[in-house]
């Protein structure tokens, strides 16, 4: 399996090689990126090994490279950015929501609790027979819970009877729906 490796540490330039495997076969070096706005920092590869970003003085740039041609073209993506990082929070944490398999209809009318998980803004819905009788939205770095409280109406349509309400959770580009069984 063949890897890449960059170099840069406040110089003028990074460096990219090929690792051949297995060791102990030395690295060969393949490509230099030059022409930084000040200085380039911190290289890291994207997870799928086709992207390189950096810190420059101006922000953090991404190149899609090929390294057997060295042909590729780099950009400024986030403006006075510093430290790159390919992990979920800086790319955008996939949303991910859980609610109860069931509650006590006493509990419900007091608030259904959703914990999210993401990097984005959550909006949560609660639903009895597809409409919409609570909603909750939060800004979510990491993980949150949202409290869904019945409004006046739905309070009411609750009393009246239903055997399940939904939570429909949308961010980051992604719905989640969980179905909760109401005990009465």
């Amino acid at each position: 399996m063949t890897k890449f490796a960059a170099t840069a540490d406040g110089s003028t330039s990074i460096v990219l090689y090929r690792l051949p495997a297995p060791p102990p076969a030395l690295p060969e070096r393949r490509c230099q990126i030059t022409g930084p706005a000040g200085t380039f920092f911190r290289p890291t590869w994207s997870p799928d090994g086709s992207t390189l970003a950096w810190q420059e003085d101006d922000g953090i740039h991404t190149l899609e490279i090929n390294l057997d041609t060295c042909a590729g073209s780099s950009a400024l993506v986030i403006a006075g950015g510093k430290h790159p990082d390919w992990g979920s929070a800086a790319a955008g944490r996939a949303l991910a929501a859980t609610a109860p398999a069931r509650i006590r209809l006493a509990a419900l009318l007091k608030g259904l609790k959703v914990k999210v998980v993401c990097s984005c803004t959550a909006t949560a819905k609660l639903l009895l027979a597809n409409r919409a009788i609570g909603k909750a939205k939060r800004a979510v770095s990491g993980s949150a819970t949202l409290k869904l409280k019945p409004n006046r109406q739905g309070r009411a349509r609750l009393l009246r009877g239903g055997k399940s309400v939904s939570v429909r959770t949308t961010g980051a580009g992604r719905t989640v729906t969980r179905k909760v069984k109401i005990l009465r």
